[in-house]
């Protein structure tokens, strides 16, 4: 708003409330996992990963978008916004998370999207995979220097399995 030379704190206030309601409201509309996402995450439960999530969506959203399409079950620790963490680039829930499920950040990865999923991982000291199906472009994924770029979930796959056998 302000980039529209709206910079009244009232005004944006207002707008961010109005927002986060609508978002809240649709936000699982029309919502479809990615193909072969389904069983990319049986396939790394089936290998013994924990599989969790980070996510800078409100945390009361963030189970019900899952929801949408998979079972809850596969999820290890699901976590959104929450006031006691700062938002993705920082690394304190990711840390969190994983010393919650005794997970060492050397031996995890923090899997995204986004060059924010990137920095995120890095800042937690994991390893960091960007996936090509996400909404930003590869260029800026590539930016950010992911230790792996994945082209399909049945590539990230191979990936992890490739690497915890290497480390076993």
């Amino acid at each position: 708003m302000r980039h529209s030379g709206i910079d009244d704190p009232d005004t944006i206030e207002e707008a961010f409330r109005i927002y986060t309601r609508i978002f809240d409201e649709h936000c699982t509309d029309e919502l479809e996992p990615y193909d072969g996402v389904p069983e990319m995450l049986e396939r790394l439960l089936a290998m013994g990963v924990d599989v969790a999530v980070v996510t800078n969506k409100n945390m009361s959203m963030a189970p019900r978008v899952l929801a949408t399409s998979f079972s809850l079950d596969l999820f290890s620790e699901i976590r959104g916004f929450s006031p006691d963490f700062p938002l993705k680039p920082d690394a304190s829930q990711t840390i969190d998370v994983l010393e919650k499920l005794g997970a060492s950040p050397e031996r995890s990865f923090f899997i995204g999207d986004s060059d924010i999923d990137v920095m995120t991982g890095r800042n937690a000291g994991m390893r960091t995979v960007a996936v090509k199906w996400g909404y930003q472009p590869i260029e800026k994924l590539e930016a950010v220097s992911p230790d792996y770029l994945a082209e399909s979930p049945e590539d990230l796959t191979a990936y992890i399995e490739r690497i915890l056998s290497q480390q076993s």
